[in-house]
């Protein structure tokens, strides 16, 4: 009877929960496989769609002095000169990488 009522039929076992079963449009109840290949399709659609551009990092050095240098070009005002880097400090949990 629960069957009729769009109930699973685990549902009649004690302590389970009474939760409808899942339809898609047509009325068909949706697979857990389909419903993984759905989230799988997804995630790697969010992946691809995350990428950037083609080229290594740039540090803010390297992008301060790109923009003092874009500022001369475009003649407007320039940003203060950038301190160039210091030496690597080393770092107590270093040779863990």
């Amino acid at each position: 009877m629960s069957a009729e009522l769009g109930y699973s039929v685990l549902a009649a076992l004690p302590g389970a929960r009474l939760a409808p079963d899942r339809h898609d449009r047509n009325g068909r109840t949706m697979h857990a496989s389909r419903l993984l290949l759905t989230l799988t399709l997804l995630a790697a659609l969010a992946a691809v769609t995350a990428c950037g551009r083609k080229a290594p990092l740039d540090t803010p050095y390297d992008a301060a002095v790109q923009a003092r240098k874009d500022a001369e070009k475009a003649k407007k005002p320039l940003p203060p000169e950038p301190a160039p880097p210091q030496t690597d400090k080393p770092f107590i949990l270093d040779p863990l990488i």
